[in-house]
């Protein structure tokens, strides 16, 4: 995944919903399974402090 899809994907995490958010988070996940180098995505996406989706 280059740093311009990791970028696209932080984005569409903070605006998105819950749901939405999971989904995120699962395909995040599956990233970093087959990418051992730099920091986990997961762990970009949860260490972001976020207000609650309404």
């Amino acid at each position: 995944m280059s740093i311009q899809d990791r970028a696209r994907l932080i984005a569409q995490f903070i605006t998105a919903d819950e749901e939405t958010r999971r989904l995120i988070l699962d395909q995040a996940a599956g990233v970093d399974a087959v990418t051992q180098l730099g920091p986990r995505l997961v762990d970009e996406l949860l260490g972001l402090r976020l207000p609650v989706a309404a």
